[in-house]
């Protein structure tokens, strides 16, 4: 009988042993696992930062190099000669990671007033927010690039909603304004080269208009935004104090689409063919 019951316990201590064991190598599978997919999660969250920093600079480049070869134009072989010296490094730079790294891009072109420059970019978009002076608010339209029948306006908004706007529509050759304090129309004028210096109160380079700009934004926090960016292109030069004492400086002048690609192992990891406006400014 007590030969019995030591085999019974025996077997009960055995079969608690490889239970624990079973537990303890499950624990240790699952442990090893999460590892695995927690470090792989982190490589591919690299990867993205990776590819994110060097549109970053990418981006940057173009626009020091712009801004080293503009004198009222862009001189083209200082431009090259800038982003070949940038490309030469990045390259070099990533070929220690194993990575092939080559940039190209096309011709300046005219950007229009979409957020990022294009005709197909957002056309509805806030250019700067929470500003409480503008020193300097610029804008020259191309009327020619001017799609007919369309409306393109810049407005200042603010809690409320539009404080100001003005408002611009083809007229043959001619660009109409009308500002408005975003229910009632202030003044008209028809412009005839499109230029509009509205913190100066000017237009067509020299010729008085008062937008009311200046009257209608004193003492309010407020915001500038552009409505149907995509109607037609043109420069623009926006510089002032943001409600918590920072200075920004906003110009539009060019725009380029510049496609990066990066292959590493033989595969293709980018292929990204972004628009860049220049010069950016501060915001």
């Amino acid at each position: 009988m007590r030969k019995s019951d030591d085999a019974a316990q025996m077997i009960l201590i055995a079969s608690f042993a490889i239970g624990m064991a079973v537990v303890v190598l499950t624990l240790m599978l699952n442990s090893i696992i999460f590892a695995s997919n927690t470090a792989s999660e982190s490589n591919v969250e690299t990867n993205v930062y990776d590819y994110s920093n060097t549109v970053q600079v990418t981006v940057e480049a173009y626009e020091k190099a712009y801004s080293y070869s503009y004198n009222g134009s862009v001189n083209d072989a200082k431009f090259n000669d800038y982003i070949g010296v940038f490309s030469r490094k990045m390259t070099e730079s990533c070929a220690f990671c194993g990575v092939i790294y080559t940039i190209e891009h096309g011709d300046f072109q005219e950007p229009y007033f979409t957020q990022n420059g294009l005709i197909d970019g957002k056309a509805n978009w806030t250019v700067i927010e929470r500003i409480n002076n503008t020193d300097t608010f610029m804008v020259a339209i191309n009327s020619t690039a001017f799609t007919n029948g369309t409306v393109f306006s810049v407005e200042a908004f603010d809690l409320s909603g539009t404080i100001w706007s003005a408002k611009f529509v083809r007229s043959g050759i001619n660009v109409n304004v009308s500002v408005t304090d975003g229910v009632t129309v202030l003044d008209t004028y028809s412009s005839s080269s499109g230029e509009m210096n509205i913190s100066s109160n000017l237009i067509d380079g020299s010729s008085f208009f008062n937008y009311y700009f200046n009257d209608e934004t004193a003492g309010k926090t407020y915001s500038i935004r552009f409505i149907n960016g995509s109607a037609t292109s043109g420069t623009f030069l926006i510089a002032g104090d943001t409600i918590n004492g920072n200075q920004f400086e906003i110009e539009r002048i060019d725009v380029v689409e510049t496609r990066i690609e990066m292959v590493k192992n033989g595969n293709l990891k980018m292929n990204a063919l972004i628009p860049i406006t220049l010069p950016k400014g501060q915001a």
